[in-house]
């Protein structure tokens, strides 16, 4: 196995990031921004990680990096500390080709419903017992239903 295992690729709002582990179930993560949609601008750079914490959730409103001694529902997440964040999530992708042409598709919204299969891939690839990858579930942000 390779020693950085992608994950997969998470188009927010105006950037593409890649989400990769050290292997499929490891506990340490990476979260790196590797584009900005193009006529747009970011104050996080190209090529910047998100590191510190030892925690990822992932929300429509966005990947939150933290810290904690346990995962925590996403209901406690405001006692946590933070180490960054995404901006909101369009979809998440487990193939490179489709991530781009999302984040250069017109009109892309919160968890946008052309990339749910993408999306729902991804979700299930992490699974709901990684030990530091913590997918919503809370009610009202979650991602939509999965697919058949």
């Amino acid at each position: 196995m390779p020693s950085d295992f992608k994950i997969g690729y998470v188009v927010a709002n105006n950037s593409l990031w890649l989400l990769f582990c050290p292997e499929q179930f490891g506990s340490q993560f990476t979260l790196q921004k590797i584009r900005i949609k193009k006529d747009t601008s970011s104050p996080i750079e190209v090529g910047t990680k998100l590191i510190g914490g030892n925690r990822l959730a992932i929300t429509p409103a966005g990947l939150v990096v933290y810290e904690s001694e346990r995962r925590l529902p996403l209901s406690e997440l405001p006692s946590a500390k933070f180490y960054g964040k995404t901006g909101w999530v369009v979809g998440l992708f487990l193939n490179n080709i489709e991530a781009h042409n999302c984040l250069d598709s017109p009109g892309i919204e919160l968890c946008d419903p052309r990339w749910r299969r993408q999306t729902n891939q991804v979700l299930r690839v992490i699974g709901n017992d990684h030990p530091s990858i913590i997918p919503s579930t809370w009610s009202g942000i979650s991602f939509p239903p999965s697919d058949p």
